[in-house]
């Protein structure tokens, strides 16, 4: 009887325990959470957690009421007029602009602080206001928002824009009067091509960039204002107007729009002096003057555009004044200074204290002379036996491209005084390990402030600098 009984006791606690197990997964907890070191305090610790439920049941709730408060809280963040989708409580600054054109397009640029107009939308105004949107700044016009619209008469852009993108208002053939506000910096590729009724345009104060063919056959345009900010003019920015057309607006054989050198005709010849006060020779300005034998640049220039003498065969003298701190791709290219191999000095050219060139012969460590000043856009380009570079404190320039192609190069030391690097500097650089920047503090990529302590480790300079934002430019406050 008594063997019978603890039979019968132990058969109903076996059963208590199956019932027991199966309640609990049942409630969502797996055999793998219940193992022999674990208590219950743990399991129920576990089951709070939102994503390492096994059986998927209770992570799937807990991610949609996470999914649900998110959702509550960027309503929150939109009906508070934040638009930074930041819980933190840190608040929004204030602009001060009006709603943009009703209808137009936008999309919440990736910081969550302004706009880009990508579009017309529903709006069929033909005199456009791009100033804000729900509280915030419209900050650029996107690619071709604008592009071969028949029916907009004027635009006028608020002081917050500062980037019209390629095509922006390419093709607006009603477009008579541009207004830019006083934010505007960069005029993209063909952004007011073919507006064939534009008569006059006032660049903005603060324009530095004029992209390839931005004013092109804007056949009626007769009258442009320019200031001295600008740094950069390419190439047929504003040819087939009617100021280029013109002969009145040229002198001496060249052409200005304020203090900016455009073009010079193939009639020059001899030893051209600039005329002081200019402050930037333009993209391709004397491509092609073969009877020019020599240049003298003033101080007053500040940038010498891509390809600016390329194939002023005769050119032999070169005179950079000591404003200039930009140096555009291929300048003195196929001018009888580049092909003169005693002008070269260890395969590297320098006119003064600008590096314009290196050969692609160039090989091993090379370290770019003291009391160089500039090192010109693709300068390195191919260099492709080149493994290390020092870049000494007298250089305040590295251009665009500048190392593009050095395969071999693994080290680089960037002095105190570079205060701008160039987009894609080091593209291509496939074996670059380290980058010594010797000053680290004040970096901004485009408009993002990279951490001093993120870039003063040399393989995360290289990391940055090479890969994710290499396609930025660099400057240092």
């Amino acid at each position: 009887m008594k063997r019978l009984l603890s039979a019968m006791l132990a058969f109903i606690f076996v059963v208590m325990a199956f019932a027991s197990c199966a309640k609990l997964e049942e409630e969502g907890f797996s055999d793998s959470e219940l193992g022999s070191d674990s208590d219950f305090s743990d399991v129920v610790m576990d089951n709070n957690s939102s994503n390492t439920d096994e059986s998927g049941n209770n992570s799937e709730n807990n991610e949609t009421v996470n999914n649900n408060n998110n959702n509550n809280n960027s309503n929150n963040d939109n009906n508070n007029g934040n638009n930074n989708g930041d819980n933190s409580g840190a608040q929004t600054p204030t602009f001060n602009v009006k709603e943009s054109t009703s209808g137009l397009k936008f999309v919440l640029n990736e910081d969550k602080l302004g706009y880009t107009l990508v579009g017309r939308g529903t709006s069929t105004a033909k005199d456009i206001v791009i100033d804000g949107h729900n509280g915030l700044p419209v900050t650029k016009i996107g690619y071709s928002a604008f592009g071969d619209d028949k029916t907009i008469t004027s635009v006028k852009l608020g002081d917050y824009v500062e980037e019209i993108d390629d095509y922006g208002f390419s093709m607006c053939s009603a477009l008579t009067s541009v207004t830019f506000g006083k934010g505007v910096k960069f005029l993209g590729d063909y952004s007011f091509r073919y507006c064939s009724s534009l008569t006059s345009v006032e660049l903005g104060k603060n324009i530095e960039t004029i992209k390839y063919g931005s004013f092109y056959n804007c056949g009626k345009l007769a009258t442009i204002k320019a200031y001295d900010k600008i740094r950069l003019i390419e190439e047929y920015a504003f040819d087939k107007t009617e100021f280029f057309k013109n002969s009145n607006n040229w002198k001496n054989n060249v052409l200005y729009i304020g203090t900016n050198l455009i073009k010079a005709k193939s009639a020059l010849s001899g030893t051209y002096t600039v005329a002081d006060n200019t402050t930037c020779i333009g993209g391709l300005a004397f491509y092609g003057c073969s009877s020019v034998s020599g240049i003298v640049i003033p101080d007053s220039v500040h940038s010498i555009g891509l390809q600016a003498f390329e194939n002023a065969t005769s050119l032999n003298t070169i005179t950079i004044g000591k404003g200039v701190t930009y140096i555009g791709e291929k300048a003195f290219k196929n001018t009888k200074y580049f092909n003169t191999s005693s002008k070269w000095t260890n395969n590297v050219l320098y006119s003064g204290t600008y590096l314009l060139a290196a050969n692609p012969g160039l090989s091993g460590s090379y370290s770019v002379i003291n009391g160089t000043k500039a090192i010109a856009d693709m300068a390195f380009n191919d260099c492709v036996n080149v493994t290390s570079i020092t870049i000494p404190d007298s250089v305040v320039y590295l251009g665009e491209y500048a190392f593009r192609g050095c395969e071999k190069l693994s080290n680089v030391t960037i002095g105190t005084g570079v205060k701008e690097i160039g987009i894609y500097a080091f593209k291509d650089c496939s074996t670059l390990k380290g980058i010594n920047l010797k000053k680290t503090a004040g970096w901004t990529a485009g408009k993002i402030e990279i951490p001093t302590e993120q870039i003063a480790n040399k393989e995360q300079a290289a990391m940055y600098l090479g890969l994710v934002y290499s396609d930025k430019v660099w400057n240092r406050a």
